[in-house]
Order: structure tokens, then sequence, then C-alpha cells
């Protein structure tokens, strides 16, 4: 019986150990609360404490690069999402989420091009994403409009490059 109180009493002790030792899943989790509420701002603050307790933590930089798209911050957003994208230890479909969110901030700075190529390697990574193939094809014919002269895009713009967040379920980090 001792023994079993004793084993029970160690294993929450280390539990709380651990849980002290990992911070920024903790600012990870209120960011993401903040982001939910519409908190755009606030969010990035949390996920940037979260960064400074661990950088290089993926869910916190990628979740970063939505909330700032979000505040649409879509120069920073960029910078953040192409820190998530080049993280070649991470799942291919993390990396092509986060390449397809880097085309959106490239997208909404008018840098057709880059955007253009984004797409393109969400799609080499996660080849079924329907709306990276949309994104593509919408991005590549505004470029082909304006190489025409047509200057374009109007009518199509509006369906374009909307960030697409996935929740930290799917990042299991936090």
């Amino acid at each position: 019986m001792y023994k079993l109180i004793y084993t029970v009493v160690f294993l929450l002790a280390a539990l709380g150990a651990s849980a002290q030792n990992m911070p920024e899943r903790s600012e990870v989790r209120r960011g993401n609360r903040q982001y939910n509420k519409g908190n755009y701002e606030q969010s990035a603050g949390r996920y940037e404490q979260a960064l400074q307790a661990a950088p290089g933590q993926f869910e916190a930089i990628y979740n970063l690069g939505n909330a700032l798209y979000k505040a649409e911050r879509f120069d920073r957003a960029e910078q953040t999402m192409q820190q998530a994208a080049a993280d070649s230890l991470r799942a291919d479909t993390e990396r092509a989420e986060a390449f397809y969110n880097l085309g959106n901030a490239q997208f909404k700075q008018q840098k057709y091009q880059e955007a253009l190529e984004s797409y393109k390697q969400s799609l080499r990574l996660n080849p079924s994403d329907m709306e990276a193939k949309y994104n593509y094809a919408y991005t590549k014919r505004l470029l082909d409009e304006n190489k025409d002269g047509g200057g374009g895009g109007g009518a199509l713009r509006r369906r374009c490059c909307s960030a697409r967040r996935s929740s930290s379920s799917s990042f299991r980090s936090a």
C-alpha cells in the first residue's frame, strides 16, 4: 500500500516538474485562446513569448505566422511562415500548410511570383490540396493576364488567399 502511495506521489511530482520545464506550451495554449477569440495581436505576443522560452518551436512559429496574417501584418507573417516552411524535420503535411500560408501572405503583398512558388511547394508536399491548387491556378492566371497587358484579376481576387490555420490538435506540440 505504501509503495502505491509513494509511486503516485512520485509520478505527480515528476509531471509537475516536466510541465515547469516547458513553459512555451502554456504560452502557446494562451495564444491559441486569444487567437480563437479574434485577438490576433495578443495571440502573436503569446506566441513570441513561447519562442523566447523555446526558439524554433514549430507550433509557436506556425501559429505566430497565422496570427500576424490575421492582424494584416503580412510582411512579418511572410517572414515567420518562411521559417516554419523551412523546418525540414516536420511532416510534409505541416510544411505544405506553412508553404500555403506563406503564399497567402505573399499574395496579400502583391508578390505574385513568390506566392506562385510557395503554392507550388505546398502542392509538391501535398498534391491533393484543392485550396492550394485553386490559389496556384488563380495566381498563375493573374500573372498571365498582367503579362499580356490585361491587368485583370479583379473579379477573381475575392476568392483567393484566405488564411488556413490548423489547430493545435493537428500539430501536437502543445
